[in-house]
Formats: structure tokens, C-alpha cells, sequence
């Protein structure tokens, strides 16, 4: 019912003091509820200005005439995309545990779909404690594997960006700010091979003497650095970065299908399509509500005007990329979380901060 916090009061004596756990209950519920709070004001805000000034009635008529024979092939490659996840995913454990593929594509899908769901991407929590107490894995081990993935994707992200948009002459935008990735990116890289060679600067002097006196925070850099064991291995590195450059690509034809189900396929092509790919990565990493709903539209929309599409094409193509792309991906997850056993109710109480029953 206590949390006991040591204070040094004059006369130099320790003192035992007593606070209500409540407080700080209490105090971390509100940050949780402002949080909440803000990322659903800036979701209405992006809706407002990206809805601002468009014929609603003209945008809903055009999809009338979309060919909607592509949303097979957007359907197909989301599931290669979510497959390309599972591998690489099952690869970054493979030093830890070794996985099924079927287990790991169920779980990427249920992270995302919790995701679309729940606030503070509370979905790549669920995933890896649900793997971890699958496969009685350190919870350690497990997130540090999701944290190589974001670091990997950022990067793989980065260099696919800037290589498409050279071989594309695409100019203008997020480009404008080319340094500020660069540098983005050597870190990341640092930060990598820094976990991936941590045997090595273990036994750097200057590092050796802080991990002895301090083992616990040796025994934690350990098991994170399990999360990029398997890049010790040629063969094994070599598919995870494979994997990680088919899941983004992937990604870049799903707009490029969506063109081509509102006949832009002239305007979008391969290298603009990855262009709104970075654009809806950048736009997901503001705060919003769930799904991110907002945040996408505003975005697309205004980098598809640049390349004179009318705004209500835009906005309608930006909303039929988000709208199917986020029901395969929730009602797939969902179904895989019955699946498995589990409830959706029992895992947003889990991890949606609501009280278990």
C-alpha cells in the first residue's frame, strides 16, 4: 500500500517516510488521460484541416468509380507483409528460442492490430509479452528484439528513401531536411553495432571496469544485446536485412496498387509511392488516437497536391489506403487473438490500463 522512500533530513540522519502509493496511481493516470487527451486533439485538428475546404459530396463520389479488382493484390501483399515481419521477427529470436513461423505471424499481427486500437503503441507491449510467456523467454530479450526492429527499420526506411528518391529525381518536402536523417541514421547504425559487437566492448577497459562494479546493468545490456546476436552470423544478417527491405517494400506497393485502383498509377508510380510511404511513417510517429487517423490524411493528401492531384482524389485516395489497410490488419489480429485463446476485452485490460476483473 506503500512506496518508502528514503529522505535526509537535518542533523544528518536517515529517515524512513511513508507515501500513499495512490498518489503516484493517481498522478500517472493523469498523464496517461493529458497523453490520451492531446493525440486525440491533434488527430481532430489533422482532420479538420485536411476535411478544410474540400467538397465532401465530390470525394465520396469518387469512389463510385474506383477499380476495386486491386484490392485483391493490396489485400495479398499485406499479408506478404505481414509474413516478411514474422521471418525476420523469428530470426531476431533465433539466439534466444527457436519459433514457429505460424506463432510469430499471428503475434506481429496482433501487436499491429492492438495498435490500431490501443494508445502509446501499447500493441508491441502485448506482442512481446505474449511471446515471452509462450515460449518462457526473458521479457528482456524478447523487447529488446522489438527495439532492434524499430532501430532496423528506421534505417533500412532511410536509405530506401533517399535511394528511390535519387533514382526517382524526386526533390522538395521531407527531402528539405536530408541532414537531419543522415545524422538520425549514423546514430542508429552506431547504436547497432555497439549491441551487436557487445561481447567486444565488454572487454574495452574503459567499459569493463563501470559493467564489474555494476552487474546488473551488465546482466541487462547482455540480454538486449541477445536482440542482435544473430547479426554475429553472416547468412542469418543477411535475410534479416532481406526481410526488413520486403517488408517496406511491400509496403510502397500497397500505395502503388491503390493508384492504380483510382486510376493515378500515371502520376503515382514505384518511386512516389515511396515518397508517401516515408511520408506516412513520419506522419504516424506524431501523437494521435489509435489508428492514426488524421495524421495520415493530412499528410498524403498535402504531399499529393504537390504533385498537382486535386484534393478531394488525394484526401479520397489517402483515406481508402488507411481505412483498408487498418480493417485487414485489426479484424486479422482479432481473429487471431480468439485464436489463440485469449479475449480482445482480457487483453485491453491487460494492456489498456483497465482494472482485471
Amino acid at each position: 500500500m506503500y512506496d518508502h522512500v528514503t529522505r535526509f533530513p537535518p542533523f544528518g540522519r536517515f529517515k524512513q517516510v511513508q507515501r500513499p502509493r495512490f498518489i503516484g496511481e493517481a498522478g500517472d493516470r493523469v498523464k496517461k488521460t493529458v497523453s490520451v487527451a492531446i493525440g486525440f486533439l491533434l488527430s481532430f485538428l489533422f482532420i479538420y484541416l485536411a476535411f478544410r475546404n474540400v467538397d465532401v459530396k465530390k470525394m465520396f463520389s469518387l469512389y463510385k468509380g474506383v477499380n476495386y479488382v486491386w484490392l485483391i493484390p493490396f489485400f495479398l501483399v499485406w499479408l506478404a507483409e505481414l509474413s516478411f515481419r514474422a521471418l525476420r521477427w523469428r530470426l531476431l529470436l533465433l539466439p534466444t528460442k527457436e519459433t514457429d513461423f505460424k506463432t510469430m505471424f499471428k503475434l506481429v499481427t496482433i501487436g499491429l492490430a492492438l495498435n490500431n486500437i490501443l494508445p502509446f503503441r501499447l500493441g508491441e507491449i502485448a506482442r512481446g509479452t505474449l511471446a515471452a510467456k509462450n515460449y518462457d523467454i526473458s521479457y528482456v530479450s524478447v523487447f529488446s528484439t522489438i527495439l532492434v526492429e524499430r532501430a532496423l527499420d528506421a534505417i533500412i526506411l532511410f536509405t530506401m528513401f533517399a535511394t528511390f528518391s535519387y533514382y526517382g529525381n524526386l526533390s522538395g518536402g521531407l527531402l528539405n531536411y536530408g541532414n537531419y536523417f543522415r545524422t538520425l541514421l549514423g546514430f542508429l547504425i552506431a547504436a547497432l553495432l555497439t549491441l551487436a559487437f557487445s561481447d567486444e566492448v565488454l572487454k574495452i577497459r574503459l567499459f569493463s571496469g563501470f559493467f564489474e562494479k555494476h552487474p546488473k546493468i551488465k546482466g541487462l545490456f547482455e540480454k538486449a544485446a541477445m536482440g542482435v546476436r544473430c547479426f554475429h552470423d553472416f547468412k542469418t544478417a543477411t535475410a534479416v536485412i532481406i526481410f526488413a527491405c520486403l517488408q517496406w517494400f511491400m509496403q510502397i506497393l500497397l500505395f502503388y496498387f491503390m493508384a492504380r485502383a483510382f486510376s493515378l498509377h500515371g502520376v503515382i508510380d514505384i518511386f512516389k509511392s515511396m515518397a508517401l510511404l516515408f511520408t506516412a511513417a513520419v506522419a504516424v510517429s506524431v501523437p494521435s488516437m489509435p489508428g492514426y487517423f488524421g495524421n495520415l490524411e493530412f499528410a498524403l493528401s498535402r504531399v499529393m497536391s504537390l504533385w498537382d492531384i486535386p484534393r478531394d482524389t488525394a484526401l479520397a485516395f489517402a483515406g481508402a489506403s488507411h481505412v483498408f489497410g487498418y480493417l485487414i490488419v485489426t479484424l486479422l489480429g482479432v481473429f487471431f487473438i480468439y485464436g489463440m485463446g485469449h479475449s480482445l476485452t482480457g487483453l485491453l485490460k491487460s494492456f489498456g490500463g483497465g482494472k482485471k476483473s
